[in-house]
Order: C-alpha cells, then structure tokens, then sequence
C-alpha cells in the first residue's frame, strides 16, 4: 500500500516578464495558476510532480517547493526558528548543502549573514538529531535551500532545481550574447510554432551584430591590401596602413575561428528546408 504524496504550494519562477509563457506550459502539463507575478507562477504539486516540472519545462528556471513559513524580526529568530524545522527529513546529513537568500530586513547590513544563520540552524538541527552534518557552501549541486524574507516574515523553499534550468551545460564555448534557451522557448510559443512545419532561425543575437561589425573591419581591411592603399608618397602613411591591416586581419582570423553558423540542407525533392537552429 503506498502512501498519496501531498501537494504543497510550489513556486516556479522564470526571467522578468515570460510568467504568461510559463503560466501556459504549466496549465499545458495539467497544473492549475494559484498566482502570478512578473518573474513567477505558483501551483500546487507533489515532490515526484515538482521533479517532473524540471524535465518538462522550457521557460523556467527552478522549482521551488514551499517548505515553512516563519516570524522572525532579526537573524536570532530566524535561526531559532528554523533550527525547530525537521530538517532531518528533507536533507542528507552526509550531503551539501546551499543557501541562496533574497532579503529585505532592516537589521540585515550583510546580505551574506543571513544565509549563514539559515546554514548554522539546518546544520545544528541535523547534528541534534543525527550526530553528522552537511557540509555548506556555494556549488548548488547538492541541496539548494532558498530564503526569502521580507521584513518579519520569511519563507523557506527546498530548491528542487539547483542550477538554472536555462544553463543546461551543452554550450560550453558560445560567442557573445547568445540567445537564452528559456527566451528562445518564448519566442516560439508567440508564434505559435507547433513543430509541424520546418523552421530556419536566423542568427538574432549579440553574436549577429558582432559579425557585422567583424564584416566591417574585414572590408576595411581587404581595401586597405590594395595597392593604392599604400601608393601614398609618405613612408608613415604606408606604415600606418600595414599596421591597421594586420590589426584588423588578426580580429578577421580570432573571429571566424569562433564563428560556426550552420547552413540549412535543402531537400532536392521537395526543395523544402530542414529545421536548422543557429544562434539560440
């Protein structure tokens, strides 16, 4: 016999101003808006639920399941507080914790301390009850706990995500100002795109602009190679010239050792285009 998981007020957030996008893929997936602000959407789900949430989303960025809402005035309270929570329940003893925090309490000067008193209060419980504690710090590849707190009332949220879900870690080496994967998602979701038919993105990012700016310098340079570049009947002016030819030549030759934009393949049958992503 196995035992209804409860469903607690989950928190899903997501970059400024994409709510409504992510608001449609949880009502898309079955879960129903409790609320919505700008930069987040809260449901109610499960833990298993929560979990999915991370594989099936596209414009989120974490998952975060409510795990108590205290009263605290100053950072005493809020470690006397939070030490009275079963931690044990919810976090390894033998594992790594973080704290990631968003304050705005009047007796917080230090926006590093409250993290501290929150880091102190789990692990002293954990110590209280089982002898062991968690190691701490900053890597969010362990359990990640999230604080918000706002004047006396602080809520705590067990991060079900870690890391971003927009930093997937497949780009490893991407030029300048790449599309984010969350607001590429956005973007297909306006158009209404169903995958049903191809689809050719051209490269609109910072990335783009560069390579303008790249094409520019390059046209500069391949005139600057021409002979009357340097038939002038100064010695300093033809030094000048080979000099900002070879400056620019180099940033041609750093540039298009980093640039790699695919071309789309063109079926001979049909002539129609294969789906082709570049710059996102």
């Amino acid at each position: 016999m196995t035992t209804q998981e409860q469903k607690r007020k989950t928190r899903v957030t997501c970059a400024p101003s994409l709510a409504p996008y992510l608001k449609a893929e949880l009502e898309q997936l079955g879960f129903d808006c409790l609320s919505m602000d700008k930069t987040g959407v809260e449901t109610l789900a499960t833990t298993t639920e929560a979990m999915r949430l991370n594989l099936r989303l596209r414009t989120a960025f974490h998952v975060l399941q409510r795990f108590a809402d205290i009263n605290c005035r100053n950072a005493d309270e809020l470690y006397s507080e939070a030490k009275r929570l079963p931690w044990d329940r919810v976090i390894d003893s033998a594992g790594f914790i973080s704290i990631s925090s968003n304050v705005r309490n009047e007796s917080i000067t230090n926006s590093m301390f409250p993290n501290m008193r929150l880091k102190d209060a789990i692990c002293d419980k954990l110590v209280q009850v089982g002898g062991k504690r968690p190691d701490a710090g900053s890597s969010t590849d362990g359990m990640v706990v999230n604080l918000h707190w706002v004047d006396n009332k602080a809520r705590i949220y067990l991060n079900m995500t870690g890391r971003k879900l927009s930093d997937r870690g497949y780009r490893k080496m991407p030029f300048m100002a790449p599309m984010r994967e969350t607001i590429a998602a956005s973007v297909l979701m306006e158009m209404k795109y169903d995958g049903s038919r191809p689809l050719v993105v051209p490269n609109s990012c910072g990335a783009e602009r560069k390579s303008w700016g790249i094409a520019s310098l390059v046209k500069t340079a391949m005139r600057l190679m021409s002979p009357n570049a340097i038939a002038g009947p100064k010695s300093d002016n033809i030094c000048r010239s080979c000099d900002r030819k070879k400056s620019l030549l180099r940033k041609r030759d750093r540039y298009m050792a980093t640039l790699y934009v695919p071309k789309a393949k063109t079926n001979a049958k049909s002539g129609s285009a294969n789906v082709v992503l570049s710059g996102l």
